[in-house]
């Protein structure tokens, strides 16, 4: 697509947003420092803050949020994970997926309520399994409970193949239970799919709240590596519409 108009970008912030396809399917797109971002789409800081702050919810017998993966969803999760983590070596946790001994869990809550600055989320209570984004302090009192940990960052970078004409993406995490879309830094380049699940996130798994602001597209995810959002919906912004939205969404207490 040729246009004349200027997209706004994310102007050297690490930026995300996610979306829903015609079929329900959720996507998380991670523009990182470049990009035209619709009108009206739910944005944060990073596609770690989706998962945590976005997708997950309270419920009241859960002292942490929790993210409504089936069995499927989580153990694609958990089994596409790497770089496993010795026990013995633990200083703290960060970034990682967890498997806890299920028949410790009251000990797994006690200690990490009293740990002020650990921040986890449930991905199945059913098979222990845990994103931990960070946990200092405590950890090593949770060594007999944990029986696998696993490093688990999202990082996503591009570069340009200079023999090629084509960008490459280098991205940190495994495999996910969503579709992952990036922006290369240089927009003349489509937008493309670097994740596409076995067992897709749905849009009724999300929170309510979330799921009535949720933008959708008029396309299939599984039928497009690659695209140009704009082809589908309205991304003109001037930037200082742009800047309010992202003020109220992703720094609702703070100034920029």
């Amino acid at each position: 697509m040729k246009t004349a108009k200027e997209y706004p970008a994310t102007h050297s912030m690490s930026t995300a947003w996610f979306c829903a396809d015609e079929d329900g399917n959720v996507a998380i797109f991670d523009f990182n420092a470049n990009g035209p971002i619709p009108n009206g789409a739910p944005i944060d800081d990073s596609i770690e803050s989706i998962i945590c702050d976005e997708f997950s919810e309270a419920k009241e017998d859960m002292p942490c949020p929790v993210l409504c993966l089936s069995d499927e969803q989580a153990l694609e999760f958990y089994n596409n994970c790497h770089h496993k983590i010795e026990l013995s070596t633990i200083e703290y946790i960060g970034e990682s997926v967890i498997k806890i001994d299920i028949s410790r869990e009251k000990d797994f809550f006690d200690i990490t309520s009293k740990c002020s600055d650990c921040d986890y989320v449930c991905l199945s209570r059913k098979l222990g399994l845990y994103y931990v984004s960070y946990l200092d302090g405590f950890a090593k009192s949770l060594l007999d409970i944990l029986q696998e940990v696993f490093l688990l960052p999202f990082f996503i970078s591009d570069q340009i193949d200079t023999q090629n004409d084509t960008v490459k993406f280098d991205y940190k995490f495994e495999k996910l239970p969503f579709y992952i879309f990036a922006q290369p830094y240089w927009t003349d380049y489509p937008i493309k799919r670097l994740c596409e699940p076995n067992f897709p996130f749905k849009l009724s798994q999300l929170p309510g709240k979330v799921q009535e602001r949720m933008l959708r597209l008029p396309m299939k995810f599984s039928e497009h590596p690659c695209l140009q959002i704009a082809d589908y919906v309205p991304v003109h912004l001037d930037f200082k519409e742009f800047e309010e939205q992202i003020e109220t969404e992703v720094y609702p207490n703070e100034n920029i």
